[in-house]
């Protein structure tokens, strides 16, 4: 379960990198990325739990998402958090298509 937890929560940094490479609007893309998560993530992973940063540094858009899995421990093992990153490039050249005729 802390694998498909884990593949969802990167999935959704993947795509809050993504639409804030593009757009250059970290609240759209926090949103997006929680909808990502909401699609069917939510069996794995705690709604009230997730926090997504997303951030330009350089010419590079990060996005860090944090949840809280729904069972953090199982017998030995405890995983209190999935925390996943993802960079992308700036895609400047959608906001200004000008520049590249």
């Amino acid at each position: 379960m802390w694998a498909i937890g884990g593949t969802i929560v990167h999935d959704a940094a993947i795509t809050a990198a993504q639409i804030y490479a593009v757009e250059l609007d970290s609240s759209k893309a926090a949103k997006r990325a929680v909808g990502e998560i909401g699609r069917w993530g939510y069996v794995f992973v705690d709604p009230s739990t997730i926090h997504v940063t997303v951030e330009q540094i350089g010419d590079t858009a990060h996005a860090t998402v944090t949840a809280q899995p729904r069972i953090q421990k199982a017998f030995f093992y405890t995983i209190p958090a999935l925390k996943r990153e993802a960079f992308c490039t700036m895609e400047y050249r959608f906001r200004r298509p000008g520049e590249f005729l």
